[in-house]
């Protein structure tokens, strides 16, 4: 038998987790629990990329606290650090144990040791009151501070000495920077203009800045940039919620459904699914599955709804960890897209459940493919009314198969057909149907084994999924052949015209599996009636 490994969207960073050094808080699932700092005004949060169960807690009074077990416990971390007040804290993404820390009235702190000592490094900051701090992704030496009525300062030697760049800046508070991580000299700036919020671009790495499109806000408290679409950018606003641009801020649009008249502190993205944000709020979190067109609450368990800061583990994005002002402290939520009020989510045929994702498509790899382009074809053609429904798929000149990967259907191998639309960041399921085994059909029986060579099915009847044929011949390569066929009502067909690129597996419960791909290069149809193509490799 063929091993197939299944293939989940979050593979990747699945192998990332078990770089974790340390044991981490357990979150609630599907609710948020606290475990600190206690008492603490907590105006920002930083994780460690590296070891997540480090984290740092900038506050309004209590300075900085650090955690070394995923928020557990909390102790201060401020020897040196002369101003109790931290609005804003990066690290460095390649050594995080030198993170810097923006203060309320003091300038810049930078520690070289995790936390546990601290310097100043304000050389040339003229105003000493950091409301926003931003590292360069490209080049770590460069960082950048937004101040309380001193415009944007930046550094290109890692601190230690700082210059005004405000050509062009007409709004001196900037609550918020964020920098385009594919081309660092264009960066964005949240700001307040007198009492109007606006947004300043600049694309020449802070020489000269201009205003984007007006945001329609008072002000303009967190940025993000999406960093798959760098011309995609969303502003969180000073009571009136959100916004979002698609060509690097020359045109906003309001995304408020469920956020309206909502303060917006800080932003996130999920790493893979990029319709997946979060953001904190004045009235709890809140999570967005389609890229801010709509937002749902997630606040079970949120005893202080007044957020400052929302961050996700960034070794496993199903963890969640939430700054609150008002004494709330830090805290930390595990989602489980798999759980809904304690039982789990049935997902449908060619589906799993993704912990973070929901249900997504049970796409399987390492599967027999045509040993040549072009010689799987594929015709859909969705009629009306649904009885004049069909589907072929015929899978030519196949990799080797023996007869023994086929099993033995005529008794308990059951047979399932997929279509994976791969068009998006994870695999999604939009057909599916099942060959059962044994059985009788039209008062004979349903499969039948033809000498050592194949198997046939032949259901007139179509049930239950509308299958009518199923032909499965062993050869060696370019000699293993396929041919599947439905019709009729009972055919659940995928909505066309089908997105490309997408898969067509044919797979069995003895894990055996036979695929092709379809691209835009095999096409000769593809409309809201029918669907003509053939394969690549």
């Amino acid at each position: 038998m063929r091993v197939h490994r299944l293939v989940r969207p979050l593979a990747c960073l699945a192998a990332l987790l078990s770089l974790a050094p340390a044991p981490r808080v357990r979150a609630g699932v599907n609710t948020w629990t606290t475990g600190g700092p206690s008492g603490a005004w907590v105006r920002t949060l930083a994780i460690d990329p590296i070891d997540p169960s480090v984290m740092y807690a900038g506050t309004q009074v209590m300075g900085v606290q650090r955690t070394t077990d995923g928020g557990a416990s909390w102790a201060p971390s401020n020897t040196g650090l002369t101003d109790p007040g931290v609005a804003a804290l990066v690290l460095d993404p390649v050594l995080p144990a030198i993170v810097y820390a923006g203060t309320l009235a003091a300038g810049v702190f930078q520690s070289l040791d995790g936390g546990t000592t601290w310097s100043p490094i304000s050389n040339g900051l003229t105003t000493p009151a950091i409301l926003s701090l931003a590292i360069d992704p490209l080049d770590r030496t460069v960082l950048w501070a937004g101040t309380d009525g001193g415009g944007i300062f930046k550094t290109t030697d890692g601190g230690a000495t700082w210059t005004a760049m405000n050509a062009g800046l007409t709004a001196p508070i900037v609550h918020a920077i964020a920098i385009d991580p594919s081309a660092s000299d264009v960066v964005y700036a949240g700001t307040t203009t007198g009492s109007v919020g606006a947004v300043f671009k600049t694309v020449d790495g802070g020489t000269s800045w201009s205003p984007t499109g007006a945001v329609a806000a008072p002000a303009v408290l967190s940025l993000l940039v999406d960093p798959a679409t760098p011309t995609t950018v969303y502003a969180g606003t000073f009571f009136t919620g959100m916004r979002k641009s698609v060509d690097g801020g020359d045109l906003w649009a309001s995304i408020n459904s469920g956020l309206d008249g909502t303060t917006v502190r800080a932003i996130a993205r999920h790493p893979v699914d990029a319709g997946a944000l979060y953001v904190a709020t004045t009235a709890g979190a809140f999570v967005s599955t389609s890229g801010g067109a709509g937002w749902s609450a997630l606040n079970t368990g949120l005893t202080h709804t007044n957020l400052s800061s929302i961050r996700l583990d960034p070794t496993d994005p199903r963890l969640l960890h939430a700054g609150a002002l008002g004494g709330g402290g830090v805290f930390h939520y595990e989602q489980n897209a798999c759980e809904a009020g304690g039982a789990p989510i049935a997902c449908g045929g060619c589906e799993v459940c993704n912990p973070a994702l929901g249900c997504v498509g049970d796409f399987w790899d390492d599967c027999r493919v045509p040993t040549a382009l072009r010689k799987a074809a594929l015709h859909i053609n969705d009629k009306a009314p649904d009885s004049r429904d069909s589907l072929v798929w015929k899978w030519n000149r196949g990799e080797a198969t023996e007869l023994a990967a086929f099993g033995d259907p005529l008794a308990t191998t059951a047979y399932e057909v997929c279509i994976f639309d791969q068009s998006g960041p994870v695999p999604m399921a939009v057909m599916h149907a099942v060959v059962e085994p044994g059985g009788v059909c039209n008062g004979k029986d349903c499969w039948k084994a033809v000498a050592d060579r194949r198997f046939k099915y032949r259901n007139g009847e179509a049930v239950p999924d509308g299958v009518t044929k199923l032909q499965l011949n062993k050869g060696e390569d370019e000699k293993a052949k396929i041919v599947l066929k439905g019709k009729g009502e009972l055919l659940a067909l995928p909505i066309l015209p089908l997105p490309m690129p997408f898969h067509v597996q044919l797979r069995n419960d003895l894990g055996e599996c036979w695929q092709a791909i379809y691209t835009e290069a095999g096409l000769s149809r593809n409309d809201a009636a029918k669907f003509v193509g053939k394969s690549g490799l």
